[in-house]
């Protein structure tokens, strides 16, 4: 009697899980596994907007670097005498041209002139006076391609940059710059929305040189800059008064890398909702033209 009472305890004891037990560790396995998915698809895409985000700000400032040492660097030439109208250089080109919707023959640096239209892309061109005894391992006398930019007929050498935008059918528009050195224009910076140049203007024409008008219009800026009669032999050039040039960017990145939408303020400072998935970073500079400028504005340069 007492060794079926054992077996039928032992019996009791061995029984499986029941139904309802089953589904509950099914459910909870299944909360896991997606609650850990999740964790990894979040860190998977965190990674790629960061890889994207970096790669963007490494490639943007170096682009940044390069238009703003043409800024910087524009107009200069090696004083040679004075005149009424101030310090008389070997450079008596013009240091700057913009144009709001690019120029009419990028790669033609015999025609000056914009391009008609307006899709908004603007155009930005650059002069300086640089060594004729080219380096192109150095970078010394060339143009922003890394190209060697011959002497005239006089021994001064010229470089001659220009920076505008271009979009390819299916792709985001990509920052091009073209130079006098070899005409076969180059790409700064792929996946380029859009730039937007503001012109800082010496409206008032007073002895501190610094700008007391802003516009991102290339046009208004001529207008308030023109040029005098007699140039080259005297007076000013076009666009001889602008004291300063602020930069502004959109990069997008050209992966999906955001899990929603994206608000941003963009470069005309409007605030804006990106629903694409893809990524955009604002980057915006600003740089003084130092041989427009004077010593007091030269020695800090503002940024944004």
């Amino acid at each position: 009697m007492n060794l079926i009472k054992y077996s039928t305890l032992k019996l009791r004891r061995q029984h499986g899980f029941s139904l309802i037990e089953l589904m509950v560790s099914l459910t909870i396995g299944l909360v896991v596994i997606l609650f850990v998915t999740s964790l990894y698809i979040g860190s998977k895409s965190s990674s790629r907007l960061q890889d994207d985000n970096t790669r963007m700000q490494e490639d943007g400032r170096a682009a940044m670097s390069l238009i703003g040492n043409n800024i910087k660097q524009a107009w200069f030439g090696e004083p040679r005498g004075y005149s009424l109208f101030g310090v008389v250089s070997d450079f008596q080109g013009r240091g700057l041209i913009a144009c709001d919707n690019g120029f009419a023959a990028p790669t033609n640096f015999a025609n000056d002139g914009c391009a008609a239209g307006a899709d908004g892309q603007p155009g930005l061109q650059l002069s300086y006076k640089v060594n004729s005894a080219s380096n192109l391992t150095l970078g010394i006398g060339t143009d922003c391609n890394g190209q060697a930019v011959p002497a005239d007929a006089s021994g001064v050498a010229v470089v001659i940059n220009r920076f505008y935008l271009v979009k390819k059918t299916g792709e985001a528009p990509s920052l091009y710059c073209a130079g006098n050195g070899n005409v076969i224009p180059q790409p700064v910076l792929q996946n380029v929305e859009n730039v937007v140049f503001t012109y800082g203007i010496d409206e008032n024409n007073d002895a501190y040189s610094s700008p007391d008008f802003f516009t991102t219009s290339a046009a208004t800026a001529l207008t308030k800059s023109p040029a005098s009669p007699g140039f080259p032999a005297t007076g000013f050039p076009a666009f001889k008064k602008v004291i300063t040039v602020g930069v502004c960017m959109q990069l997008v990145s050209t992966n999906l890398v955001t899990q929603g939408d994206q608000t941003y303020t963009d470069c005309n400072g409007v605030v804006q909702k990106g629903t694409d998935h893809k990524f955009r970073l604002i980057l915006q500079n600003t740089f003084v033209m130092r041989n427009n400028s004077a010593t007091t504005v030269r020695d800090v340069e503002p940024r944004t």
